[in-house]
């Protein structure tokens, strides 16, 4: 298995905001590490029914199950 290219500079939740729609980066720990494409048709239908899973189990306890992606920025109640 390869590793993920990765840029030397130490970046921001701010500078990944500026970067293109077309291409798939992952910030952690201010380093940026390029992903995989999209995922496909099968993997999008088997994280739905493991998020709608998930949400059922949750309801009156104290967190929460959410489908990815999502950005870095953190949660912001409705």
């Amino acid at each position: 298995m390869s590793t993920a290219r990765r840029l030397a500079k130490c970046f921001t939740y701010a500078d990944s905001c500026a970067w293109p729609d077309g291409e798939r980066w992952e910030l952690i720990g201010g380093q940026a590490f390029a992903m995989s494409p999209a995922p496909n048709v099968r993997h999008r239908r088997i994280l739905l029914e493991l998020g709608v899973a998930l949400r059922r189990h949750f309801p009156g306890k104290t967190c929460e199950a959410f489908v990815s992606p999502r950005a870095a920025g953190g949660h912001r109640p409705a």
